[in-house]
């Protein structure tokens, strides 16, 4: 009799925490911090970029870079959201930023505002800082049933197609109720932990994930540079120098400042 009273308690117990746990495994997630590791190709983005052999200069320099600079670039970056907002920005502001690629709007912050649908972003372009505030931009998303688990969440696959001419792959997991992801990548039901842009050689994936409090953070944005618009930026993009001398930055360029 007192074996089945203590049998009975014991399956109460354990029923309790099995629900416990169960309610805690589908926990929507409404805020916390995320690190992204971005990785670029060095190699094959030079290799688009300075093609021209008679470009004796350029050609040296890639061939140098080549034989003495890594293959990959790795940066990190961190993530604050709540279900309204983002914040993206990088790990160490004071981290010494590389001359390969530096000035091609590869370290940016951008806040993304789902509320109104507004995005602001500081990007260095050619050397200069820009803010430049604009619509969330529209992806053509079509989800897949392929899955992968990021950073401890199961993800699941979309392809995606931005401004009619970047090709996007992208992991998104529905636990975190924020449809946002690095950079200014947006839409899908949930939040973008992996993404990878195959012809332009980069991939964001997240690393870890923690419940920090971040609504003061997000409200902390400062932001550097001249403000300018996207026409503005595209004419000094067009008219430079550097894209004189070396043309395919131009459609280069122009695809990189858009995410």
């Amino acid at each position: 009799m007192i074996i089945s009273k203590f049998f009975i308690i014991g399956i109460s117990i354990l029923s309790t925490i099995s629900f416990f746990l169960r309610g805690q495994s589908n926990r929507l997630i409404e805020s916390g911090r995320i690190e992204f590791e971005r990785s670029e190709n060095v190699y094959s983005i030079l290799d688009k970029l300075y093609d021209n052999p008679q470009d004796v200069q350029m050609t040296r320099y890639v061939e140098n870079y080549k034989s003495n600079g890594p293959r990959f670039k790795t940066s990190s970056f961190i993530l604050l959201f709540d279900a309204q907002t983002t914040l993206y920005s990088p790990k160490d502001s004071n981290e010494p930023v590389s001359t390969v690629l530096s000035q091609y709007s590869s370290y940016n912050i951008v806040h993304t505002d789902f509320k109104d649908r507004e995005v602001t972003s500081q990007k260095n372009v050619l050397g200069v800082e820009y803010i430049l505030k604009n619509k969330i931009r529209e992806i053509k998303w079509r989800l897949t049933g392929e899955t992968r688990e990021i950073a401890g969440f199961k993800c699941r696959r979309a392809n995606g197609l931005l401004a009619d001419s970047i090709y996007v792959v992208a992991f998104y997991t529905d636990k975190i109720i924020t449809k946002g992801g690095p950079e200014s990548f947006t839409g899908l039901p949930g939040m973008i932990l992996g993404l990878a842009l195959p012809d332009e050689h980069i991939t964001w994936f997240a690393k870890s994930y923690s419940s920090d409090m971040v609504n003061r953070d997000l409200q902390n944005i400062e932001l550097k540079g001249r403000n300018i618009n996207w026409e503005e930026l595209d004419d000094i993009i067009r008219n430079s120098t550097t894209v004189r001398v070396h043309p395919n930055l131009l459609g280069f360029l122009r695809k990189r400042v858009v995410f």
